[in-house]
């Protein structure tokens, strides 16, 4: 979102030169990023269930890398993972907060930008 915020420095300052106030700059990136979320956060939990059901059947096979170390911690060589449906909600959850977060930085640098300077850029 940041990389967003300052490829688009001319578009932002010319909504602002023409008066869009600050607090609706700061909404916009953060509801940005929020739509951003709701589109890939779906997506990466579709890609996650098809892996794991992939892998839930096939394992994972660790021999080659660790060889027989895992044996002595009483683990077997190959590990078959699984996905509890509360745990993909927690991870969901934990998504949308991270990226509210992360988009504070880049709408309160939208907020810092000068309309004239924004534009000239």
């Amino acid at each position: 979102m940041l990389m967003a915020v300052l490829e688009r420095t001319r578009e932002i300052g010319m909504l602002m030169a023409i008066g869009m106030t600050r607090l609706r700059v700061f909404g916009m990136v953060v509801i940005e990023t929020l739509l951003l979320s709701m589109v890939g956060c779906p997506a990466g939990v579709a890609l996650a269930f098809a892996l794991n059901a992939r892998l839930s059947v096939k394992g994972i096979d660790f021999s080659v890398i660790a060889g027989n170390t895992m044996k002595d911690f009483g683990y077997e060589a190959i590990i078959y993972p699984e996905i509890p449906a509360f745990k993909v909600w927690q991870v969901v959850q934990v998504v949308f907060f991270i990226a509210l977060f992360a988009s504070v930085f880049p709408a309160w640098k939208a907020l810092r930008l000068q309309p004239a300077e924004a534009i000239r850029q």
